[in-house]
């Protein structure tokens, strides 16, 4: 139903699936310009009670224009449309993207829900008073809503699953240091995971 010249972009949290849908379609229909596209904000909180006018300020934006006959123009009319909203444009591929949700997203998802049962699991029910900020931010994903994940997950369930599986070999790693009281070897996991934390996230 788009008229002739419109750009079409979707917000869809996995890009594969949506890229190779389109160019297909696109194939059909080249009179039309079609980015994919993911904005990088958003919190635990859904609905119309969440919306932010700063939403998008300076947050990464994911872009990838499948082919098409005018995939430059495409792009370029997308990224400028992004940077109105006050996000950065990322150009990146789409299995790259899913790759990397994955791990930034949907794995400290499943973590923090991992990490609240067990919590409770171990001891946090007898004295829920004594939980500071550490638990406060290390479980605030936890308050999201599975609707609004189940999509993304079952999207990109094979990168997902390869994600959760190197988070069990980390916490193994831990669990078999202090079984052993390596406190070497659980010192150098703190600091690989710092510098990596500051690699990723400087702030």
């Amino acid at each position: 139903r788009a008229r002739p010249g419109a750009l079409i972009m979707d917000v869809a949290g996995v890009k594969a699936p949506v890229a190779a849908r389109a160019a297909r379609l696109l194939a059909r229909k080249r009179d039309l310009s079609f980015a994919a596209g993911h904005p990088i904000a958003g919190s635990e909180r859904s609905g119309a009670s969440a919306a932010a006018a700063d939403l998008f300020g300076g947050r990464a934006f994911a872009l990838h224009a499948p082919a098409q006959k005018r995939r430059t123009h495409a792009y370029a009319a997308a990224a400028r449309f992004v940077r109105s909203l006050g996000a950065v444009p990322l150009r990146i591929a789409p299995a790259d993207h899913d790759r990397a949700v994955a791990a930034l997203s949907a794995l400290p998802q499943l973590a923090s829900i991992a990490l609240t049962l067990a919590s409770a699991d171990s001891g946090a029910r007898r004295a829920p008073n004594l939980a500071g900020p550490g638990y406060r931010d290390a479980t605030r994903l936890a308050l999201s809503r599975f609707a609004v994940w189940k999509p993304a997950l079952a999207a990109n369930r094979k990168y997902v699953r390869t994600a959760v599986r190197a988070l069990i070999k980390r916490v193994e790693a831990i669990e078999e240091s202090l079984r052993g009281r390596d406190w070497y070897g659980l010192e150098r996991l703190f600091s690989a995971a710092a510098r990596e934390r500051r690699r990723v996230n400087p702030r």
